[in-house]
């Protein structure tokens, strides 16, 4: 067991202590929401590269570890999140997970400045209303139009969002989707992935400067 790097962890009542005292060399560590309060000290879990957790969590874990993968987990609607720790990280983030209205609540100059090494972003936008809210002034929209320029290593870009059904003007979708694959040029893949049913795939692949696109309706 000493050679284990991957752990998952759902719900531990000594959470903290396991984590500080486990022989583990982990590397990828991912937190159920049901876990108690973190305390860890500087020294604990000094592989650490992966990490999946509820932000109180991130903000322990992240600062002084060479973290450069980050997935927000478990962010209720509605609650605002600092995400400001991510540049305590010993390593550059390179991967980054997480929903829409915590993105976009930071500015564009600051997301540049605390993951200016982004090679893969992935949001996430829940929708909980009607599908009117998809438009071309849906405020994510214009963000990612202006934000994904300044990334200048992103390679990888996923959108995911949920819907009942595809909205009757299933254009819109599909113009705001190729309009953002087109703006940052190092951009070599954009995936959206419409949460249905039905689930649809709209996935573009930039091959000799020219993007292809491959869809897929479940």
């Amino acid at each position: 067991m000493t050679g284990l790097q991957s752990l998952y962890i759902a719900d531990v009542h000594m959470l903290s202590w396991v984590l500080q005292h486990c022989p583990f060399h982990i590397q990828d560590l991912t937190l159920g929401s049901r876990n108690p309060n973190l305390v860890l000290q500087p020294t604990a879990l000094p592989n650490l590269a992966k990490v999946k957790a509820q932000p109180s969590w991130l903000t322990v874990l992240i600062p002084g570890r060479p973290i450069y993968d980050v997935t927000f987990r478990d962010i209720p609607h509605g609650v605002e999140v600092d995400i400001e720790f991510l540049c305590l990280s010993t390593a550059p983030i390179q991967r980054l997970s997480i929903t829409a209205e915590h993105l976009c609540a930071l500015s564009i100059p600051r997301l540049a400045a605390l993951v200016p090494k982004l090679a893969i972003l992935e949001i996430t936008y829940p929708f909980v209303g009607r599908l009117d809210s998809w438009r071309e002034s849906w405020p994510l929209t214009q963000w990612m139009i202006l934000a994904l320029p300044t990334l200048p290593q992103l390679l990888h870009v996923t959108l995911e969002t949920f819907i009942s059904e595809l909205p009757a003007t299933e254009a819109t979708c599909l113009s705001f989707v190729q309009k953002v694959s087109l703006l940052s040029l190092p951009l070599s893949t954009f995936t959206a992935n419409f949460v249905g049913p039905p689930n649809i795939y709209l996935s573009w692949k930039r091959v000799g400067g020219k993007w292809y696109r491959l869809d897929v309706v479940e």
